[in-house]
């Protein structure tokens, strides 16, 4: 199971994990052709049901869908007096970028 206690016994493992799929998603975005991203992809959801969509329409929900997740995080962690800051998109290229 995916998230098990003994599948990330600490941070490091988390981190190396996190390394990995990081990795993946830059390999990913770095190949994928337009070809694929129009190519319908279906799947089975924890249902079952059967949902069909351009791989491209997958994609941008991942990104969103993430973002929701991201929101639930640090919602729970700013409830444990640990919050993660500001999360903007803009805030973040502000802080890390030169001004234009």
């Amino acid at each position: 199971m995916i998230g098990a206690r003994s599948e990330f016994p600490d941070l490091a493992s988390i981190r190396a994990r996190w390394d990995q799929i990081e990795a993946d998603t830059q390999r990913f975005v770095a190949t994928v052709t337009d070809a694929e991203l129009a190519k319908v992809v279906e799947y089975r959801n924890t249902r079952g049901e059967r949902w069909a969509y351009p791989l491209w329409q997958q994609v941008v929900h991942q990104v969103n869908h993430a973002t929701y997740h991201r929101g639930e995080v640090a919602a729970t962690l700013t409830q444990l007096g640990q919050s993660p800051g500001d999360l903007d998109l803009l805030i973040f290229i502000d802080e890390t970028e030169p001004r234009r």
